[in-house]
């Protein structure tokens, strides 16, 4: 029996312990979105372009930074 196999968990586990089906199912929540003005002047002429034409062309696109 190799390392990898050992540090699996056993198929078997019981009768007591509760399988991955009975766990609850959470649903992601959306994203807030926030209204923003700011000044496009700070912004790279580039990624205004990149996101103007990813919009044009029917995709959502999203300015991100941190």
């Amino acid at each position: 029996m190799s390392t990898r196999e050992a540090s699996r968990p056993a198929d078997d586990a019981g009768p007591d312990t509760p399988s991955r089906d009975d766990a609850p199912v959470s649903r992601p929540s959306k994203p807030r979105r926030y209204k923003v003005d700011f000044d496009q002047a700070f912004i790279d002429p580039d990624v205004r372009k990149v996101v103007r034409r990813l919009a044009r062309h029917g995709h959502e696109a999203y300015l991100v930074g941190g």
